[in-house]
């Protein structure tokens, strides 16, 4: 048995089976780990929020490929935090084998957001391709982002004036938290020491508390300006707010403005008297003082007797007499007078007026051959009172059906007028929609003049319109009618602007911003209208009232302008 051989059968397997056992150890083993490792170099960043930053904040981050190939990287992330953050990030990130990359990513978040408020930023990196069938570990890192907390605080003057303060009683000043941090609010009172100070409260971001001064800790003499600082928290205002606090006999007043002021107040009348104003004045002196309609029927007057020169703390007993009210109405009047030849005028006040029927006989039409004029201007005359607050529908149409034939038979036609038709045309194709109120005071014409042409230029088929509640837009002939779903207000226009250009402002933070020319009211009244008519939606966050624009509306109309493309309203 020594001598015997080996079969070469069986020489060959072991061939084989040594052969495979060497191509298995030759192939490299499969990465169990992420193919490729994120890294962010921080643990926590921080981002600014007060009116003075940006909002953003730069987060640098790597990531490095585990592959021994060209490697394309879909970049990931997840934000546990408030809905309305956004971030920037890139989307792909392309790496040879085993190389590493830098990236940039930017988190924004709206213009005072709350201190308290706070996210995490989760970045994961998947080889492009192996999103669904993935197999390997996901490699992540994630960082936490904080606000920083600011402070800021200012003074909500409801009026320009208080009148008759006792000195016992205090001044009750009214603070807002501006900051983003619940704070201490109180003022600082420069230059005048008092025996007890204003009382400090802890506020919420937006919120507003109450600061009492006693008049009795500060006046010794019969006036006195005394300038107050906000304070928050170991912040206090560059800017203070000056003021004026003026004896009268055992009362005070209290300028928050200079002055001169007027103050209209109502009197009772005596049976039998005329009705009677009180107007008073503090902080100078004003000459020339009267009553004036502010808001009130067409052809309304108003007679006033009393007045002349108002010295500081003075009053003034006007008697008046409204003539020419067919109709029982409210008229608004006011106050007025002249200091150093700059018109002042106090507050509006509301008149029931009882009126006066007219009797009229019917007017018999004139021939219009020699008489076109006298009919015309006896048709104006007759319906000038009702077109000072008709609509601009039924404007133009009464006035195209009563007005144009007797323009045409009384106006003869210039190349003035077909020049100004041309100009008309032309207005009306560089801005479809515009209104029968824009044009006229674009091009400062009167009613039947703008009528009589518009009416020709539609007779000739140049143009075509539309309505829109009380309002007539035109567009030249052939130009696609869009449709306005809206119809806003310059303020209106203004909130929109604001919103676009800081999306998530607070409510409460538009106020403070055009408080000067509206009142708080007012204001609130525009964003809830907004809200109704589906121009801006709200989102409640930690108490606020947080505005984003919908984007659910194309165009709306602007009375004074026309149809506003909403993107360009929006765009910033």
């Amino acid at each position: 048995m020594a001598g015997r051989s080996i079969p070469k059968a069986a020489v060959a397997v072991m061939m084989i089976s040594l052969l495979g056992t060497l191509l298995i150890l030759s192939i490299p083993s499969i990465a169990v780990g992420p193919y490729g490792v994120v890294e962010i170099e921080e643990d926590t960043v921080h981002i600014g929020v007060s009116p003075d930053d940006t909002g953003t904040v730069d987060i640098e981050a790597s990531i490095r490929s585990t592959e021994t190939k060209n490697t394309v990287f879909n970049i990931q992330w997840e934000l546990d935090g408030p809905t309305n953050w956004a971030v920037e990030i890139p989307e792909k990130i392309y790496l040879g084998p085993l190389e590493k990359k830098s990236f940039t990513v930017t988190v924004i978040c709206p213009i005072g957001e709350r201190a308290d408020t706070s996210a995490v930023l989760e970045i994961s990196a998947v080889p492009e391709g192996m999103e669904i069938a993935w197999d390997g570990e996901i490699s992540s890192d994630s960082i936490d982002i904080k606000i920083d907390p600011y402070y800021g605080a200012s003074i909500i003057l409801e009026n320009d004036f208080e009148l008759d303060v006792p000195t016992s009683s205090p001044i009750e000043i009214r603070i807002q938290n501006d900051g983003n941090i619940r704070a201490p609010i109180n003022i600082q009172i420069k230059n005048v020491s008092m025996r007890t100070g204003p009382r400090m409260s802890m506020v919420d971001p937006g919120d507003n508390t109450t600061v009492d001064l006693y008049l009795e800790d500060l006046i010794e003499n019969d006036e006195l300006t005394i300038e107050i600082f906000t304070k928050a928290g170991d912040w206090t205002s560059e800017e203070g707010i000056v003021f004026e606090i003026v004896r009268d006999r055992s009362l005070f007043h209290i300028l928050f403005k200079p002055g001169p002021i007027l103050i209209l107040t109502d009197f009772d009348p005596i049976a039998d008297d005329l009705p009677r104003m009180d107007l008073f004045c503090l902080g100078g002196d004003v000459s020339n003082v009267g009553l004036e309609i502010v808001n009130g029927p067409y052809g309304a007057t108003l007679k006033t007797e009393g007045g002349g020169q108002l010295e500081n703390l003075g009053r003034a007993h006007l008697t008046y007499e409204i003539n020419g009210v067919t109709e029982s109405q409210i008229v608004l009047i006011r106050g007025y007078g002249y200091h150093d030849g700059k018109r002042v005028v106090s507050n509006p006040i509301p008149i029931w007026v009882k009126g006066v029927k007219v009797e009229t006989a019917s007017l018999p039409v004139p021939a219009l051959v020699g008489g076109g004029a006298a009919a015309a201007t006896l048709v104006l005359t007759g319906t000038a009172a009702y077109f000072y607050s008709a609509s601009e529908v039924f404007k133009y149409r009464w006035l195209t059906l009563a007005l144009v034939p007797l323009y045409s038979i009384v106006h003869d036609e210039k190349v003035l007028d077909h020049f100004f038709r041309g100009r008309l045309f032309e207005y009306v194709k560089e801005n479809p929609g515009v209104t029968f109120t824009a044009l006229k005071e674009h091009f400062e014409v009167n009613n039947g003049t703008l009528t009589y042409h518009l009416h020709k230029l539609e007779r000739e088929d140049l143009i075509c319109f539309r309505n829109l509640g009380k309002y007539k837009m035109f567009y030249a002939d052939g130009v696609r009618i869009k449709g306005v779903e809206v119809v806003i207000s310059p303020m209106d226009k203004e909130i929109v602007e604001i919103i676009s250009a800081d999306p998530g402002v607070a409510s409460s933070q538009i106020i403070a911003m055009l408080r000067g020319q509206r009142s708080p009211r007012t204001i609130s009244r525009h964003l809830k209208q907004l809200e109704r008519k589906g121009f801006i939606q709200v989102e409640r966050s930690h108490g606020s009232r947080r505005l984003f624009i919908s984007g659910d509306l194309e165009r709306v109309l602007m009375p004074h302008t026309g149809v506003v493309e909403v993107a360009e309203m929006t765009a910033v």
